[in-house]
């Protein structure tokens, strides 16, 4: 079923417009980018996204908050983010 962002967990209307800026207007999108892709491609657009995004995208796609992401989880996001530079 097809949500509006705002409508996800962790995400509300700021993050919704943030993610439209880079072509991202429903939830299936997001889930078919995928939070990593997602997170590299507001980078490349010249938005700073801090590390919580990442956390908040992966847990809007999982319907998990994102502060209850266990320190694997981020660690994991996180090393995702930097593979493609190593």
């Amino acid at each position: 079923m097809i949500k509006r962002l705002r409508d996800l967990r962790n995400l509300g209307p700021k993050n919704e417009l943030l993610l439209n800026s880079i072509g991202v207007y429903t939830s299936d999108v997001l889930l078919a980018r995928g939070a990593i892709r997602i997170y590299k491609q507001l980078m490349r657009a010249g938005i700073t996204p801090n590390k919580n995004l990442l956390y908040a995208l992966h847990g809007a796609i999982v319907d998990k908050d994102w502060r209850q992401l266990n320190l694997k989880e981020k660690h994991s996001l996180l090393m995702a983010t930097h593979m493609e530079q190593l």
